[in-house]
């Protein structure tokens, strides 16, 4: 008979073990065939799915506990969106294959590595503050400064909501932080002297470990309406 890995049944203390105890006495008892090895006494069976019949009568059980894991981190359900912006809806499909259909992904399922290369440019990534009374800008992507007109890494939204970010944008970041759901925006520069451009912005939320959102990422569509 071949001889397999195993671990001596005299190494296995029940305080420490006893799942692999109770399995050894119970096919001792049943007459399972024990075979002496140059490392001690092992059954010479293979590990079968536990049954009914196979419950020791010392109660301990024979499969490992299952252990209950949180739901309540991704399980806000979320409607889709329709943005009208073919970028935007590249990435509305990246955001929601980050975790299963109708739920809010987590920030640690977020790898910018993986984000389609077009995208990175139009990127803008927010810290939330104070359970979203004010947001920081974290990253801004290259096009949205040359659109605006000036790098607003860093800032808050409170402080730059007095030069640029209309009402209705900060608005909207709120109901992402506070309701778990995506906003669709629509708008225009006039506020930094460029009436001229619109542009459609899509904030999507992510959440950390205790189910609030820390982070929303937002992706804008800009155009101008100039010949």
């Amino acid at each position: 008979m071949p001889t397999v890995g195993c671990t001596p049944a005299a190494s296995f203390p029940s305080r420490l073990f006893p799942w692999w105890a109770a399995q050894a006495r119970v096919k001792l008892k049943n007459g399972v065939k024990l075979v002496r090895t140059d490392c001690g006494v092992f059954a010479s069976y293979r590990m079968l799915a536990p049954t009914a019949r196979s419950v020791p009568k010392t109660g301990l059980p024979l499969t490992k506990p299952v252990v209950s894991v949180p739901t309540n981190v991704t399980k806000n359900i979320i409607q889709p969106v329709n943005p009208a912006s073919p970028r935007l809806n590249v990435f509305y499909r990246f955001w929601r294959s980050l975790t299963p259909e109708g739920t809010v992904p987590p920030y640690r399922a977020f790898d910018v590595v993986k984000v389609p290369r077009e995208l990175l440019p139009h990127l803008v990534l927010l810290d939330v503050l104070d359970g979203g009374r004010d947001f920081r800008y974290r990253v801004v992507g290259t096009d949205v400064v040359q659109a605006v007109g000036r790098d607003f890494t860093g800032d808050a939204l409170s402080k730059f909501i007095s030069r640029h970010e209309p009402d209705g944008m900060a608005d909207g970041y709120r109901r992402v932080a506070t309701q778990l759901v995506p906003d669709l925006y629509h708008g225009t520069l006039e506020s930094v002297g460029k009436e001229f451009i619109s542009y459609e912005r899509l904030a999507l939320p992510f959440t950390d470990a205790n189910g609030t959102v820390s982070y929303i990422l937002s992706c804008f569509q800009f155009d101008s309406t100039t010949g």
